[in-house]
């Protein structure tokens, strides 16, 4: 193991090696959203069983990434306490990737799909944890900058190969990313041969202590007004991305015609306006209030689901998307940020958990509404109801920790 003299400074090349694993579950989450539900389509027609299969990676999400976090900062193994994870977790995605278009009955690609939703899930936060174990306290926002890159062209990657090769068969995009996912987790192994700590989180006994009462833990919640009434706002807006954004293919296809290459480069171009947009949303909000920021991005998002749901040709879906990436740009960028000024000192970790757990356990629910929508209303409502949900957020982050501080004051009194 190496010593990292508390002045030393990381490469960027070194940051990047950390991260590199990022890129290739990224490429899989966007062939998820925009691959895999025209697959499950030609195994199953119905959009509520679509919805479901797509929802079990909501639910991995939900639960792996605490367990695997968990085991990770308590485990003392000769490979180091993130590698293991990285390693397994890389190779047993690569290889049920592969598999799934090959599984021909919905239950089979249901058990394939759960496999690789959880391999991806055990491996993610254990490369997140190389920021706080490693990479120096004033080089951690260039080495989270240096991992958003990374996950932006991953999902670039996966929107723009996946339509392409999804030309040449199904097989095709499935083998490429399997192949990139192997390939990134074994970069990142090697790359920080050396630098994973064995040692033991000396918050050990504190953390073990919380999560044996799982009722004193959740009233201790209570006491974060801020934090509460965040995750609750950014539970809702996801829910309404759920709700849409993983059937947009199916609805370009099935509603307005067209092709799967034509609807997963728009995905690409929404996917670089979003990246392309991060900076300038980051610098615009040193200078403006977080909140204010998300509220704007909420707005747009709101309006332009509204749109969505009379759109009727190309030029329009696309002047849709391209509002739609400015408003979600802010919405997966200060949330970071925001979550880092509100989550009390010791604890920041602890509660991005609950922020990933706050973006992912809406999605269990909501893919299941919009594919029901889908097959008994039609495919127009679920930009409605994605709207609906978006504008209710505003009200919550606005006004949620107000009203939370209310109650608290009145139930002490």
């Amino acid at each position: 193991m190496i010593t990292m003299p508390e002045n030393s400074r990381l490469s960027y090349f070194r940051m990047t090696l950390f991260g590199f694993a990022t890129l290739g579950a990224s490429m899989f989450w966007s062939v998820n959203f925009a691959i895999v539900p025209l697959l499950l389509e030609r195994i199953i027609p119905s959009a509520t069983l679509i919805g479901f299969a797509l929802s079990l990676g909501a639910v991995s999400g939900v639960l792996m990434p605490i367990f695997a976090g968990l085991i990770s900062d308590r485990i003392e193994t000769s490979w180091g306490k993130r590698r293991p994870f990285i390693l397994f977790g890389g190779i047993i995605a690569s290889i049920a990737v592969i598999l799934v278009p090959l599984s021909r009955v919905y239950v089979l690609v249901l058990f394939t799909l759960m496999i690789l939703y959880l391999a991806l899930n055990s491996y993610i936060s254990p490369v997140f944890a190389f920021i706080p174990d490693v990479v120096p306290e004033g080089q951690r926002g260039q080495a989270a900058s240096i991992y958003g890159i990374l996950r932006g062209i991953g999902t670039l990657a996966g929107f723009a190969l996946g339509g392409y090769l999804w030309r040449f068969g199904t097989f095709a995009p499935f083998v490429a990313t399997g192949m990139i996912i192997l390939v990134t987790a074994l970069v990142t192994v090697a790359g920080t041969a050396g630098y994973d700590l064995a040692g033991t989180n000396k918050n050990h006994n504190r953390q073990t202590v919380e999560w044996r009462n799982l009722k004193r833990y959740l009233k201790d919640l209570v006491r974060y007004p801020a934090a509460i009434s965040f995750f609750c706002a950014q539970s809702l807006w996801w829910a309404g991305f759920g709700v849409a954004i993983p059937f947009f293919t199916l609805f370009a296809k099935n509603v307005l015609g067209m092709s799967v290459g034509s609807s997963t480069s728009i995905l690409a171009v929404f996917g670089v306006i979003t990246i392309a947009a991060m900076f300038p949303i980051g610098k615009l909000s040193d200078r403006v209030d977080h909140r204010q920021v998300m509220g704007m991005g909420l707005l747009i998002v709101g309006i332009a689901g509204l749109f969505g749901y009379f759109v009727k040709n190309l030029a329009q879906v696309y002047v849709v998307m391209i509002f739609c990436a400015l408003g979600i740009s802010a919405l997966t960028t200060l949330p970071f940020a925001f979550v880092a000024e509100i989550g009390p000192e010791g604890r920041k970790a602890e509660f991005y958990g609950l922020d990933n757990i706050s973006i992912s356990a809406p999605q269990i629910f909501a893919l299941w509404l919009g594919g029901i929508l889908i097959d008994y209303v039609g495919y127009r409502i679920i930009f409605l109801i994605a709207s609906a949900a978006v504008f209710f957020s505003i009200v919550v982050l606005f006004f949620g920790e107000r009203g939370l501080r209310i109650i608290l004051s009145r139930e002490s009194g």
